[in-house]
């Protein structure tokens, strides 16, 4: 079932009001279903055109941490501690 989504209902645990439809590979739908912060409510089928939604966040590039590149500027407020005897 390579390139095959399966389409489920979820629920949050905190949430049980709000229903998200989503697009899952094999693996993320086996990970939400074991999951004790979400839900499965209802396989609705599977898709050949729909990608994963879990797979696409964890491959959509992140912009770069501003405190990583402004090196010193960042650290400007940093001040050593005094010694104590």
């Amino acid at each position: 079932m390579d390139g095959i989504t399966t389409v489920v209902v979820v629920h949050e645990t905190d949430a049980p009001y709000v229903l998200r439809l989503l697009a899952l590979c094999a693996e993320h739908a086996a990970v939400v279903k074991r999951a004790s912060w979400a839900g499965v409510d209802e396989v609705v089928g599977f898709s050949t055109v729909m990608d994963c939604e879990a797979c696409g966040l964890m491959a959509a590039p992140s912009p770069p941490d501003s405190d990583l590149t402004a090196g010193h500027a960042r650290r400007r407020h940093l001040r050593a501690l005094p010694e104590t005897a």
